[in-house]
C-alpha cells in the first residue's frame, strides 16, 4: 500500500510531513495543546515513487528524466514536472514544449527502464523550467 505523505509550500520554504486541511491549508500541533490551521500556498502529495537516489518524489517536483539513446553511453536529459494527471487518474510527469504538453506515467517510466532524478521543485527552482 502506498504511503500517504504530504508537504506544503508557505511562500518561503517547503514544510515536510504536514497534515492537510485543504488544498491551501495545513494543520499543525501548536504548543503541545491544540491543533491550529495554517494557510499555505500549496499542499503537495507524495507520489509513492522514489527517484534513482531514493529521494521521495512529490507533486511539484522538477525531475530530470534520463533517456538512453542509440549511441552507446550517450544519454538524453529532459526536464519534467510531477503532477496529478486527471485524465490518467494518477501521478504523471509533464513536459511542455512549443505549447504542447507531453505526459509520462510512472508505469511507463518503469516499463522503459528510465532513470528519474529530483533536481528541484516548482516553488524554489522555477528557473529550471525556462526554455533554453
Amino acid at each position: 500500500m502506498k504511503e500517504l505523505k504530504f508537504r506544503a509550500w508557505d511562500g518561503k520554504e517547503i514544510i515536510d510531513d504536514v497534515v492537510p486541511a485543504s488544498e491551501t491549508s495545513i494543520i499543525e500541533f501548536n504548543d503541545g495543546y491544540e491543533w491550529q490551521e495554517i494557510e499555505v500556498e500549496a499542499v503537495e502529495q507524495y507520489t509513492g515513487i522514489k527517484d534513482k537516489n531514493g529521494k521521495d518524489i512529490y507533486e511539484g517536483d522538477i525531475v530530470d528524466v534520463i533517456f538512453p539513446t542509440k549511441l552507446r553511453g550517450v544519454e538524453e536529459h529532459q526536464i519534467w514536472v510531477s503532477r496529478f494527471g486527471v485524465k490518467r487518474a494518477g501521478f504523471v510527469l509533464n513536459r511542455e514544449t512549443n505549447a504542447r504538453i507531453f505526459s509520462l506515467t510512472f508505469g511507463e517510466i518503469n516499463a522503459k527502464n528510465l532513470a528519474v532524478e529530483v533536481i528541484g521543485n516548482i516553488h524554489e527552482n522555477a528557473d529550471l523550467l525556462e526554455e533554453e
